[in-house]
């Protein structure tokens, strides 16, 4: 009991000390914003001025930042390797269909890269649509594209 009366005796004590001081410290606080609004209401020009230049330079930072974060986020993500099918052909073997559209080709730009002579440098599109539903598009000008022995328009 005589430890709860020191502490209450402390606090009445301590507590009038404590109100000054937040007192003084809200009276200068608004004595200072009371300065500020009145300076800038008597220099908008210079203000203005000011505003401006921080801005000038705060706003690059800002987009810069955001550009850097959203790039680390997207080149940071490794998409899974999917198999949507396989492009088989017995004299050339099998080939990974990695992608709902992919060009198939000798050029090292192709999705499937087949190295044989009579393939153009991009052959065909084999495109996937939303049912599942998979389309061969010829590409090339001078060979036609042919999928199991039927030829492609």
């Amino acid at each position: 009991m005589d430890a709860i009366n020191s502490i209450m005796q402390y606090i009445s004590d301590v507590a009038p000390q404590i109100l000054d001081i937040l007192a003084q410290l809200f009276s200068r606080f608004f004595g200072i914003l009371k300065y500020a609004f009145e300076w800038i209401t008597t220099n908008p020009a210079t203000f203005g001025g000011i505003y401006t230049q921080v801005i000038r330079f705060v706003m690059p930072i800002l987009a810069l930042h955001i550009l850097v974060s959203i790039l680390r986020e997207m080149l940071s993500v490794r998409n899974p390797s999917e198999t949507w099918g396989y492009l088989v052909s017995h004299d050339m073997g099998r080939f990974a269909i990695r992608h709902w559209e992919c060009t198939v080709g000798r050029a090292g730009h192709c999705d499937i890269t087949v190295g044989f002579a009579t393939i153009s440098k991009t052959q065909c599109a084999l495109i996937r649509d939303d049912d599942g539903t998979w389309y061969i598009h010829n590409l090339s000008d001078k060979l036609t594209t042919t999928l199991n022995g039927v030829t492609v328009a």
